[in-house]
């Protein structure tokens, strides 16, 4: 799994699906944690939690993920998280959003662009 988990800097998405305590924290944090080491890549992480329903909160949360300031509205501070992760080129960039599942299918959050 952990090799699997190095290629997630050539793959547009990788998912990793499980059901709850089987350790897909666990394994990111491992896989993130090798990457430190070797440098493949910027892992930058996000924990999702039951809030990030409301879009506004996800939006808030990939900015700090990636050092921005959140910007007036959800899209443009999407805006600023897509734009902090190409100034970071031509280093790859993976945004890891750990719990994902917290964020309902047709909940605002689910809708971010």
């Amino acid at each position: 799994m952990l090799r699997r988990l190095g290629d997630r800097f050539t793959i547009p998405i990788t998912l990793v699906v499980a059901p709850a305590g089987y350790g897909k924290s666990t394994l990111l944090t491992q896989a993130v944690g090798e990457n430190r080491l070797d440098g493949s890549g910027i892992d930058l992480w996000l924990t999702c939690a039951p809030e990030d329903a409301a879009g506004s909160s996800l939006a808030q949360g990939l900015c700090r993920a990636v050092g921005v300031l959140p910007a007036a509205s959800i899209e443009r501070s999407v805006e600023a998280v897509v734009r902090a992760m190409w100034a970071r080129s031509p280093n790859e960039v993976v945004l890891v959003l750990d719990d994902v599942h917290r964020v309902p299918p047709g909940s605002d959050g689910a809708e971010v662009p």
